[in-house]
């Protein structure tokens, strides 16, 4: 802990976090590991000091302060650590061209059209034998950030601009989540100093930022009882990404049955209006193939499906991710739905942060910007198991360090020692949200 009239510590540990930032984020590539243990160590080293110290008045107004302007320098550098900008590109130039992103295969149809290639965008893409995935709201951030066909370089920074303001959009509404709950402000610093949601976020372009933004907001009209209001800004937040619609049920199960089916209109009407970009030129058996195969085929930093695949593979000699990644989500699908109906979770900042912490623990497919939901419901409940994820996950960058992607199951094996033993450590307060206790309570 930082004691607060010790300035001088204070102001040397922004400094060390500062550089330690902007170092992670100019300076190492995906496959450059060794450079990445010398930021990002000391980033969360001093984020944790910061966020157990609960500075007040002016160290925090500073540490927000420097937490925009970090990101505002970060809108200037090309994302490093992560290759996906090259697919949203492509596809923002396939709508600039009036072209629908989910009715073709890259691979397929560069040879039409060979400018939607410039700049090597298909060899640098990730995934080009697969249809997109990406929701229609972030399909119009891909729109806008191609506009007028300009080099990947502006594209990124068009971008990153949105993504900018979205993170103020969550400032500010967290704030006021705050405030309203009657805690203190400084639990912002959980989320807003954060290094992996700055670093995988505006940094890299990963697109839980912009549902976020939109979940704060959402969040917040719901609590202070504007359900219609909050169910709108829910609908763009599913636009975002669709992993913000399992809160969607424990809203509707909170309310009377008749405000519940009226919201759910609501938030039906407003997802078609999203959503309706899909409806023309739009190849449905594709899309759900490539959805199918993030559960069937895809895997990566996963923790208790490993476990399954290694018996699977003493029991038949072969991995059985095609039956246990469904039976994993049906595993999921059973337990929120055990949550949603249990009346002492009375808040959607509790739920939300439970069913994400689940369906991760549950996944064939971990990468550390899914963190980005339990992390955002840490600013406001006691557990810690978010934070402490968050702290160990970057270790699985040690995976592209080769010239061949190989993944490095001990340090897997350790990321998930150290995240069971402290779960088990925390496990009351964690079952705690389960029997009322949400909120952390406004220091003495």
């Amino acid at each position: 802990m930082i004691p607060r009239e010790h300035t001088g510590f204070f102001w040397s540990g922004l400094i060390v976090w500062l550089c330690a930032m902007l170092y992670t984020l100019i300076i190492p590539s995906q496959s450059d590991f060794q450079l990445l243990t010398i930021g990002f160590p000391l980033a969360i080293v001093t984020y944790i000091l910061f966020i157990c110290s609960k500075p007040i008045g002016k160290k925090l107004q500073w540490l927000i302060i420097v937490g925009i302007l970090v990101r505002l320098v970060s809108i200037f550098f090309f994302p490093q650590l992560s290759d996906d900008i090259y697919r949203f590109i492509w596809d923002g130039r396939l709508a600039q061209n009036g072209m629908q992103p989910y009715a073709y295969l890259p691979i397929d149809i560069v040879e039409q059209i060979p400018s939607l290639a410039d700049g090597d965008i298909l060899s640098k893409m990730n995934s080009p034998e697969y249809y997109t995935v990406y929701p229609p709201v972030s399909q119009f951030v891909f729109y806008l950030g191609s506009w007028l066909g300009l080099s990947v370089e502006i594209s990124s920074i068009l971008m990153k601009s949105i993504f900018f303001i979205s993170e103020l959009a969550t400032l500010f509404f967290s704030l006021k989540i705050l405030k309203w709950l009657k805690l203190s402000p400084s639990n912002i610093l959980v989320y807003w100093l954060n290094p992996l949601i700055i670093i995988e976020g505006i940094g890299n372009l990963h697109f839980e930022i912009i549902m976020i933004g939109f979940l704060s907001v959402s969040i917040y009209y719901w609590l202070t009882a504007r359900h219609y209001r909050a169910i709108v800004f829910l609908a763009f937040s599913v636009g975002s990404k669709l992993l913000s619609l399992l809160i969607l049920p424990y809203l509707l199960w909170q309310i009377r049955w008749k405000d519940s089916i009226i919201v759910l209109v609501l938030f039906i009407a407003v997802s078609l209006l999203i959503f309706s970009p899909l409806l023309v030129g739009f190849n449905y058996d594709e899309f759900l193939s490539s959805i199918d195969l993030y559960f069937r085929k895809f895997e990566f930093n996963a923790g208790f499906y490993y476990v399954l695949r290694w018996v699977g593979f003493q029991v038949t000699g072969y991995n059985l991710i095609a039956y246990i990644g469904p039976l994993l989500g049906l595993w999921f699908i059973i337990i929120t739905l055990w949550i949603t109906v249990q009346e002492k979770v009375k808040n959607p900042i509790a739920f939300l942060y439970l069913v994400t912490l689940i369906y991760l623990l549950l996944s064939t497919t971990i990468h550390p910007w899914y963190l980005s939901i339990p992390l955002f419901c840490s600013i406001f409940i006691r557990s810690r198991v978010a934070v402490t994820w968050s702290c160990l996950i970057w270790l699985t960058y040690i995976n592209y360090n080769e010239d061949v992607y190989f993944e490095n199951l001990w340090i897997v094996g350790l990321e998930y020692i150290f995240l069971l033993v402290y779960i088990f450590y925390e496990m009351k307060r964690t079952l705690a949200l389960l029997d009322g206790e949400i909120f952390e309570p406004r220091p003495k």
